[in-house]
């Protein structure tokens, strides 16, 4: 897979890394926004996301159901090592103390907090002798005292795992937003010697720092989804984790227990897609109680809007569950996958009806298709057939009831 050529695996170590905010699906967490007051802007090719490897890992779960039901079990072997492989590394960047997944440095694979270098104005020479713990990419961000962007250059000299260097990060490595730039080094410095800026006006701010890998976003969430946990660390990530994203209307993408003052517009947001994949996730692991109380949350929010507007729109506010952006949007689609999950409705075809077990909802549903008729409750399932014919399930197992059409 391309993932795992060095395009995207640069260090070789089975671990990919994205190229671009997009590929996240969550294109303004703090980690590397380009955009937000406050974000970091770390260049993605500076980082390994957990996140990804619960993506490949569910492509490689259903990759090898495929070749088992093609009778290949060559290829459905292969498909399950990889999966393995998505399952030891996520081990590595799973922190026992907090019970939580983090980022780590593509290069050094730690994931330590960040600290200040150094903070000065205009063009200048500084001198220092930094010493890190563990190879750093250096964080550089530039603001301009003027609405445009600048000609400028910063260089790095100092020291990596290799020995002496000296890194020139011209002003084509910075990400610009509104006067304000982010640029990530391409090396990891063991010392930094000396800083200096070229081409900076006179009132032109920069600030030097390393990176904080312990940035929280709900995409460190998705190995819930992902079906690589072992029991013990996906029931801490539930119980431990998951609570601090918890609003009345789901999963914020930001933990609600930040400062307000900090990343207050992603704070607000509430991404649809996201509630969907985890909530999908923690019903299919056996967290179905804490899977429908978020999904409750979420279809009410969903359905007060309809109400209301008499559409769906794109974002909807985390803590007061206000509709904005786009109506119509596909965002705003409801999370129809984990609703039928917790239904315990699999299949529905003409001729033939499965069922995971009984309604995990504590209100009966009516499901109508065609001319049939289905309500689920918690202590049993009722299907009524054309013929006017009803079917009384009461057993919690799974069951497939065939007929004919």
């Amino acid at each position: 897979m391309r993932w795992f050529k060095s395009k995207h695996d640069r260090d070789g170590d089975g671990f990919p890394e994205f190229d671009n905010p997009l590929q996240t699906g969550l294109e303004n967490a703090p980690m590397y926004d380009r955009w937000a007051p406050g974000a970091q802007g770390v260049d993605l090719r500076a980082l390994e996301c957990p996140s990804i490897l619960a993506m490949l890992s569910q492509s490689f779960h259903y990759l090898e159901k495929m070749a088992t039901l093609l009778e290949l079990p060559e290829d459905s072997e292969r498909w399950r090592l990889q999966r393995e492989k998505c399952t030891q590394l996520l081990n590595e960047v799973w922190d026992e103390s907090a019970g939580r997944f983090s980022y780590r440095d593509a290069i050094s694979h730690r994931s330590g907090t960040g600290s200040s270098i150094l903070r000065f104005s205009g063009p200048m020479t500084q001198y220092l002798d930094r010493i890190f713990d563990q190879p750093e990419h250096i964080m550089i961000h530039l603001y301009s005292s003027e609405d445009i962007t600048r000609s400028a250059k910063i260089i790095l000299q100092g020291a990596t795992e290799h020995g002496e260097i000296t890194e020139e990060v011209p002003v084509a490595n910075f990400y610009w937003v509104d006067g304000h730039g982010h640029a990530t080094s391409t090396k990891t410095f063991t010392r930094l010697a000396k800083i200096e800026s070229q081409g900076l006006a006179p009132y032109d701010r920069v600030e030097v720092d390393t990176i904080d890998f312990q940035a929280d976003d709900i995409s460190l969430l998705l190995p819930i989804w992902g079906d690589v946990l072992a029991p013990d660390r996906l029931r801490r990530l539930v119980e431990t984790t998951l609570p601090r994203f918890e609003t009345p209307h789901g999963i914020a993408c930001l933990p609600v227990d930040l400062p307000q003052a900090q990343y207050a517009t992603e704070l607000e947001w509430l991404s649809i897609p996201w509630n969907s994949i985890i909530i999908e996730g923690l019903i299919r692991s056996g967290f179905k109680v804490a899977g429908v109380k978020l999904l409750t949350k979420v279809m009410d929010t969903l359905a007060a809007d309809l109400t209301q507007s008499g559409c769906l729109h794109a974002h909807y506010h985390a803590q007061t569950g206000s509709s904005s952006g786009e109506a119509n949007h596909l965002d705003g689609l409801a999370p129809l996958r984990p609703f039928l999950l917790a239904l315990g409705l699999i299949s529905l075809q003409k001729t033939r009806i499965e069922l995971s077990g009984l309604s995990s909802f504590s209100f009966p549903i009516t499901v109508q298709y065609q001319r049939m008729r289905l309500q689920f409750t918690q202590n049993y399932t009722d299907i009524t057939f054309t013929s006017g014919h009803t079917v009384h399930i009461d057993s919690d197992r799974p069951q497939v009831i065939r007929f004919m059409d």
